[in-house]
């Protein structure tokens, strides 16, 4: 027996009698001197699991096939790691879809513990992070999201997880290079899927007339986009638009969706299989896309280009880097750079659906305490980071009595864990009080009469909930931050020309929610100034809305 079979041997010895540690010191000791030495790497990856060091040891059984491809233990043990890593994520992900979170975060984790830099695994503990109010950990996930990221290669990956990577960057933003890396990754699977399937019937001839557009959405239905798009598409000019509306159907009918199909001259519903050649029989002049990276399966019907000039617009706070896309439809606030790409409109590139708000309802009825000060952030919770909540929680800090407002969502865990996140910071966390979502949108927008001053996140600002609380009269109180995700608030405030409520700096932003919480004459004067815009500025007038969108639609189809 040579001496590298003999301490082999001794190692696995070692282990055997429960030594798992002195054998792993053995093994490492005398690897410099044999780096690929199948065996001894074998009895290596062995020692590192019973260690319950997965990670180390999956890399060293890829390190045997770097220099032995074909090395049958090491490929089984592999395969078998990659089994078990596929069935946790296949697990976890339905126990989120069934909004078991606390089982599917608990699978995402053993995934993790395996491979650290699975990105797929890190990616939805982000979703649930939100979700669940965890921010600490979010900031640990998206930082192991990042790095993974940095040394993926992200060719090798499901357009669906660059799709929902891309989305959640929003949220929680990526460097620009790395941002950049994914949605190119992204272009070229879509593109390549679009290849797969073949092209599209030749369109019919042009006809000389009405500009033919069509608008494409999976959300024509109770969700933002189709809340603040449901008064749109009654409001074109028929003398000068044909509208087409496509939309892939989803869940039970609804209000929403029915008032769209009222105001769409020509409805559509298809599968995402069929959509594609839907549109395309409809020879449009114009397609615009309406849900950018949040519906990754109509980014291939996009990619099979089913008309000759393709828009995105509206569907998520930022750009949409296909190109499948043409042309992008923004303002000069949420996008000020030069760029050939965008079409600004005036006023505001968001439009605004108004709403029934019902009769005034109790605090108590609305869930809230009968004393103090309400500010109100009714936010998606995704958007609630570290920096938005500890500005939060100072403002508290210094307005006694006051209260935060907060919503609720799929998870009962946010309430606790942002209680308990608000006594870190030597907050009350009783002074935190969770809505609940109604589904009656008038009284949902009743109850924010009972609020005094809506806060903004800092990283992806409101927008259907900011539009809300406008209409309802409530002051929307923002930070200009330097992308389009945190502009959003700051373009609506804009055009209602409230410029008093948009603050340059988070230490801005706190100093006016304080001031403004402790002079109601103030206050007051805001909520008055609000109500007359309401129904003189184009935000709310969404037939002045339209015009502009109808400028923008003809100069970008003539090339402008």
């Amino acid at each position: 027996m040579d001496a590298l079979t003999a301490l082999i041997a001794a190692a696995r010895n070692e282990l055997a009698c429960g030594n798992a540690q002195r054998a792993y010191e053995l093994l490492v000791q005398t690897l410099p001197a044999h780096p690929q030495s199948a065996p001894l790497l074998m009895a290596l990856a062995e020692v590192l699991t019973d260690l319950d060091r997965p990670a180390e040891a999956l890399e060293t059984y890829h390190r045997i096939l770097m220099f032995d491809p074909t090395h049958a233990e090491a490929r089984r043990a592999i395969a078998e790691a990659k089994a078990a890593k596929d069935l946790l994520l296949d697990l976890a992900f339905k126990a989120e879809q069934l909004r078991a979170f606390d089982e599917a975060r608990e699978n995402y984790a053993a995934v993790i513990h395996q491979e650290p830099h699975t990105i797929q695994a890190l990616t939805r503990l982000l979703i649930i992070d939100g979700f669940e109010g965890r921010l600490a950990e979010a900031d640990r996930h998206h930082a192991m999201l990042v790095a993974a990221l940095t040394s993926a290669d992200l060719a090798a990956e499901e357009p669906e997880l660059l799709a929902t990577v891309a989305y959640q960057a929003i949220m929680r933003p990526l460097p620009p290079t790395l941002l950049a890396k994914v949605t190119t990754a992204l272009d070229d699977k879509v593109t390549q899927i679009a290849a797969k399937i073949g092209p599209l019937p030749a369109p019919a001839p042009k006809r000389i007339g009405r500009l033919k557009i069509g608008y494409l959405s999976n959300h024509f239905r109770d969700h933002p986009i189709g809340h603040v798009t449901a008064a749109l598409f009654a409001a074109h000019d028929r003398s000068r638009f044909e509208v087409h509306v496509f939309y892939v159907p989803t869940g039970e009918p609804n209000p929403y969706t029915e008032q769209i199909r009222a105001g769409a001259e020509h409805f559509h519903t298809a599968s995402i299989g069929e959509m594609a050649f839907v549109i395309a029989q409809q020879s449009l002049d114009l397609l615009i896309y309406l849900d950018g990276y949040m519906v990754p399966s109509l980014l291939a019907v996009m990619a099979r280009r089913p008309a000759p000039v393709q828009v995105f617009w509206l569907g998520h706070a930022g750009g949409c880097d296909l190109r499948a896309i043409d042309r992008m439809i923004a303002d000069e606030i949420v996008w000020p750079e030069i760029d050939a790409k965008v079409m600004r409109l005036g006023g505001t590139y968001h439009p605004a659906s108004p709403h029934a708000i019902a009769s005034e309802m109790s605090r108590a009825e609305a869930g809230l305490p009968r004393d103090g000060f309400v500010f109100c952030a009714f936010n998606n919770p995704e958007k609630i980071d570290t920096p938005t909540f500890d500005m939060w929680m100072r403002i508290l800090g210094r307005t006694p009595g006051s209260l935060l407002w907060l919503s609720r969502t799929h998870s009962a865990a946010i309430e606790e864990n942002l209680r308990a996140a608000a006594g870190e910071r030597g907050i009350d966390g009783s002074r935190l009080v969770f809505a609940r979502r109604l589904p009656d949108k008038a009284a949902h927008l009743a109850r924010h009469r009972h609020a005094g001053l809506f806060l903004d996140t800092l990283g992806l600002n409101a927008s259907t909930t900011a539009l809300d609380a406008l209409w309802a009269g409530l002051p929307v109180l923002t930070v200009t931050g330097m992308r389009f995700a945190s502009r959003i608030a700051t373009s609506f405030l804009t055009s209602l020309a409230l410029p008093e409520l948009i603050c340059r700096t988070a230490e801005d932003f706190e100093e006016r929610a304080v001031g403004l919480a402790s002079d109601p004459a103030a206050l007051s004067g805001l909520r008055e100034r609000l109500t007359a815009r309401l129904k003189t500025r184009p935000l709310f007038q969404i037939q002045t809305f339209c015009r502009s969108l109808e400028t923008a639609l003809v100069d970008i189809s003539q090339g402008r």
